[in-house]
């Protein structure tokens, strides 16, 4: 089987995912490439699209416009974008970003590809992020429960696919004697907040060893100084060695990063972020046990930790909790819905619900319809009753 992939612009947790799931598809015997869809020299891809909400965040500015999540974004970055694109002679694409997995979707229409689509959600909110009639199959860990049936038929709560790397066995969370800061290369705490905090953490734990791990690429802002006590280490792609021996994980509540960390069998330890889509992921993480949030103050945040990490009890609960999502296995269960081809299109949605939501469906679209002809609010009436069938049935 050939398959093309595609996710974002630098590199970024879909990155990571994209490599998971690339490298199981080679060890299952399958071509996989990875398709160039963004332009290279574009500063509105580069500096706008993918970088204003870190901007944001960084500058602890809460009040993040959704200029992003416009409805009208999608169709326009197409038009910008289809004309200067061929897809390629495969029989599968995956979409490791909600805005890639679409412009598959769209060059799928135009092109006539009939093979499967699978969007690939790589974030713990709660999924698709972005529906189109064309994708065939969401993959993701929390789906989304408010979702015309249609889409909720294309759900497959499989997991987020991590690197071989972070699924080796470690030894117990009890017995390992590591804390990773991993707070990528502009940090939303200013890198030099974290360091310090990174080393007060050490001196109030001095048996433990911490490591700061600065992004993937070298820091906009290094820190002034580095302390003697902990490590920094900057450029790292993969953390896996460190990750399958540490207890804790300090992150934000980001995708890739969490998604590892779980896999790895260590606690995630989340910052604060400002970023929607992050807290709403933190959210999620925590309601379902498989996290610890932190507070905003790096001196709340190195008691917490020192309390966290004395509790064998609670970091044995949470790493279960993780165990329990079986990440390890969600590149495979991919793979297997990719090799199973494209399912069959959905005729009438609605035989899709359950019994008692059919009935109530059929009760409502009954004395809507009536009303329009007796009913003081008959507009109101014909309102209502269309949205329910362009909801249940599209």
């Amino acid at each position: 089987m050939r398959m093309a992939y595609a996710s974002d612009v630098g590199d970024s947790g879909h990155k990571s995912v994209s490599l998971a799931i690339a490298e199981e598809g080679v060890a299952r015997g399958h071509t996989c490439e990875e398709f160039a869809l963004w332009p290279e020299d574009s500063v509105v891809a580069r500096d706008v699209l993918f970088r204003m909400f870190r901007e944001y965040a960084g500058r602890r500015l809460p009040g993040l416009p959704p200029v992003i999540e416009h409805p009208q974004l999608e169709p326009e970055m197409a038009l910008d974008m289809l004309p200067g694109l061929s897809l390629p002679d495969v029989d599968v694409l995956i979409g490791v970003h909600p805005w890639a997995a679409y412009f598959f979707a769209e060059l799928a229409r135009r092109d006539g590809f009939d093979g499967p689509i699978i969007a690939v959600n790589t974030d713990f909110y709660e999924f698709p992020a972005l529906a189109h009639p064309r994708i065939d199959i969401y993959t993701g860990v929390f789906p989304k429960l408010i979702l015309p049936p249609a889409d909720r038929a294309r759900q497959r709560a499989i997991g987020m696919p991590v690197r071989s790397g972070f699924r080796r066995p470690g030894p117990p969370a009890a017995e390992r004697n590591l804390i990773v800061a991993a707070v990528g290369a502009r940090p939303f705490i200013p890198l030099d907040d974290v360091v310090a905090m990174c080393s007060a953490l050490q001196r109030r734990l001095p048996d433990v060893r911490v490591v700061v791990c600065a992004g993937r690429e070298p820091a906009d802002s290094p820190p002034r100084t580095t302390p003697s006590n902990i490590e920094i280490i900057h450029g790292a792609t993969d953390l896996s060695d460190l990750m399958t021996k540490a207890r804790l994980v300090i992150t934000r509540p980001s995708g890739a990063t969490v998604a590892e960390t779980i896999a790895a069998g260590a606690v995630p330890a989340l910052l604060p972020s400002d970023v929607p889509w992050e807290a709403d992921a933190g959210r999620h993480l925590v309601w379902e046990g498989l996290a610890v949030p932190l507070p905003a103050r790096p001196e709340a945040i190195v008691e917490a930790i020192e309390g966290l990490w004395a509790d064998d009890q609670r970091v044995g609960a949470i790493v279960g909790a993780g165990r329990r999502l079986e990440l390890d296995r969600s590149a495979e269960r991919l793979w297997e819905l990719a090799e199973a081809g494209r399912p069959a299109p959905v005729e009438d949605p609605r035989a899709l619900l359950e019994p008692a939501e059919a009935e109530l469906l059929e009760g409502y679209l009954r004395t809507l319809d009536e009303a329009q002809r007796g009913d003081p609010m008959p507009r109101t009436a014909a309102i209502l009753r269309r949205a329910m069938l362009d909801w249940y049935i599209g």
